[in-house]
């Protein structure tokens, strides 16, 4: 190659590095689960100096603080997404595709406090849930780094620690442990060795607290337990240090687990004097206060203890109090409102929608398929087939709505969602908001709506001919209009609170009776005994159960002859003052209060007449018409 033409390819070479965007420099794409947390933000801040960084976070209602942190993530270049799917798999897959991800750095709900209490069962099922997805990906994903923080509580036995925090750290632990040793995963756990604190903190936190005490002019009153330990301090710093190292190392399998102890044991009574010392402005302490702090303690000391490094616990409080003082300053005088800065929503809302429609795609594929093998097998078996037109034709009833909501689809168009009706067999209705249903109320009960903006869009079928009603076996589908229809009883059945239930037959068994008559042969049992007396409860009544309950027409209020019916009835054990024979009774904790009306019971055993408590328990009479179920 000639000496010009060599020059002339450096050159090119060297315009195309130095116009290359910093975005395109950055090779790696590291993910912070836990963004907005104290933790993921300062983590964010130290990776994006080298890398592309992706904050995910649930920001929706979150506080104030969170809101800022997010909004300085954004000027320094980190990618801050409201996680609106509570950490679903198709997002984190989406993410791991769309921006190459190779690191991971998860930062749980216990420090971003995405719950209002942060150990209620929801909160701790979304946590979990959420980690299994990504410990799953990761298993399908080997090359990635994955950093996961935990505590030293799941190793202190100090009273103190003994917390919900510590049994959900201690499982979380094990199922890190187990992808990490078991599938390989490029993983490291940090267990945090004591309370963090820095610029950013949460205002629950320890050090956080007691400045906020301090500015107020309170002198801190520490309790007595309080007063007995040492606990150690770690600057927040020390923390991203150590990832930022660990990231950087080719590999993480020879380190699993690491504990960070690295920094000053101090008693609180030191860390107040030394908040105090530094605290401008502030030196009439007018109230004392009992503190308490929400953050779990662990890795306690009892005193007397080695000393701490005093410069270096000094150098972390001043830094912590440069950002409160300007931090409590700003709130003084500007409005919160103004500051706030709404991360991108948007990212986690289309990869939804993308997953929405392909599912939505397969199930109507699917559907299909299902309704060609139906009429195919009508065809085969000479049975009328249910009448769905091909192409739903919709009529609009502006500012009303049914009620009824099968599926809710959000952000569709007019046109998006007559299609999605058309193609879904059991769709009869949906509104202007996207909620689909496959049966709707009566038009006399639908709801008027203020909005004259929305309404009802009904197909123009006919649901009896076609199969979209709710009407049992025993009744009859009348139509009565655009998605409308009434059930009708069959002959010999009578309807009763919603139900078809049996009519009693003069020397006739009803399919009921038939039904208990051969259990109780099949069973080798006889009759229930009809010397027993009925047991009144006024004001109560047990639901009726169309499998299980005979209506008696004509008794004109006439109790005794619903005790002669009932005696009369193979298997009745019960009865209501409306009419209704009873072969069950439900448990008496299940009886609604209904006035003016009673329920009869025969003064038996229950647990005679049938099975009632499941192995290995043991059925036992507790009063008539009653029973419990215990273990021996």
């Amino acid at each position: 190659m000639s000496a010009p033409l060599l020059i002339e390819l450096l050159y090119i070479i060297y315009v195309f590095i130095t116009c290359k965007g910093e975005e395109d420099i950055k090779a790696d794409s590291v993910l912070v689960m836990g963004g907005g947390s104290f933790i993921g933000y300062h983590i964010s801040l130290r990776l994006v100096k080298t890398a592309r960084v992706i904050s995910l976070d649930s920001f929706t209602d979150r506080n104030l603080i969170v809101m800022q942190r997010a909004k300085l993530m954004n000027e320094k270049g980190v990618l801050v997404l409201d996680d609106t799917t509570n950490c679903e798999s198709y997002l984190l897959e989406d993410l791991f595709s769309q921006y190459l991800i190779n690191s991971v750095v998860y930062s749980s709900s216990d420090n971003s406090n995405i719950c209002n209490n942060k150990y209620d069962a929801s909160c701790i099922s979304t946590e979990i849930k959420c980690l299994v997805r990504l410990l799953d990906i990761l298993r399908r994903n080997k090359q990635v780094k994955f950093v996961y923080f935990s505590s030293v509580c799941v190793l202190d036995d100090t009273s103190n620690s003994f917390s919900p925090f510590t049994a959900i750290k201690s499982s979380a632990e094990d199922m890190v442990m187990s992808y990490i040793n078991e599938f390989d995963v490029q993983g490291v756990m940090i267990r945090i060795g004591g309370s963090m604190y820095g610029p950013w903190s949460d205002p629950d936190s320890i050090v956080h607290s007691i400045a906020t005490e301090l500015y107020n002019n309170n002198t801190i009153k520490l309790s007595h337990w309080y007063s007995l330990v040492k606990i150690r301090f770690i600057h927040i710093n020390k923390l991203t240090k150590l990832v930022d190292q660990m990231l950087n190392k080719n590999t993480l399998s020879h380190h699993k687990a690491v504990t960070l102890m690295n920094g000053d044991m101090l008693l609180l009574s030191n860390v107040v004097k030394l908040l105090k010392r530094h605290i401008t402005g502030h030196s009439n302490f007018q109230n004392k206060v009992n503190i308490t702090f929400s953050e779990v303690i662990c890795g306690l000391m009892q005193q007397p203890q080695e000393d701490y490094d005093q410069s270096s616990i000094e150098e972390g409080l001043k830094d912590f109090l440069k950002w409160y003082e300007a931090y409590i300053k700003e709130l003084k005088y500007e409005d919160p409102n103004s500051i706030r800065f709404v991360p991108d929503a948007a990212y986690a809302f289309n990869v939804k929608n993308r997953h929405l429609n392909k599912l939505g795609s397969k199930f109507r594929k699917r559907h299909k398929l299902i309704r060609k093998k139906y009429e195919l097998d009508a065809e085969k078996h000479n049975i009328e087939v249910a009448k769905i037109p091909l192409k739903k034709k919709f009529i609009f009833f502006k500012g009303f709505d049914s009620g009824d909501t099968n599926r809710i689809i959000p952000g569709l168009s007019l046109k998006q969602m007559k299609n999605i009706c058309s193609s879904v067999y059991e769709c009869v209705a949906f509104t202007a908001e996207g909620h689909f249903k496959t049966i709707i109320q009566p038009d006399s009960q639908w709801k008027k709506i203020n909005t004259s903006s929305t309404g009802l869009y009904v197909a123009d079928i006919d649901v009896c001919a076609a199969g979209l009603h709710n009407c049992n076996e025993n009744a009859i589908c009348h139509y009565l209009g655009p998605a409308q229809f009434k059930c009708e009883c069959s002959l010999g059945w009578k309807m009763h609170n919603k139900f078809c239930v049996p009519m009693i037959r003069e020397g006739l068994l009803t399919p009921i009776e038939e039904y208990y008559r051969l259990i109780d042969i099949i069973e080798g049992r006889q009759d229930v005994t009809r010397n027993a007396s009925f047991i009144e409860y006024k004001n109560l009544m047990s639901a009726v159960n169309p499998y299980n309950d005979i209506v008696v027409t004509d008794f004109n209020g006439d109790i005794n002859v619903l005790k002669g019916a009932c005696l009369k009835t193979y298997h009745c054990i019960g009865f209501s003052s409306t009419g209704v024979l009873k072969m069950e009774i439900e448990p008496s904790n299940k009886w609604t209060i209904v006035k003016n009306e009673s329920l009869f019971v025969l003064d038996i055993d229950l647990c005679a007449v049938s099975d009632r408590c499941s192995k290995p328990q043991k059925c036992r009479k507790s009063a008539p018409g009653q029973y419990q179920c215990f273990l021996w």
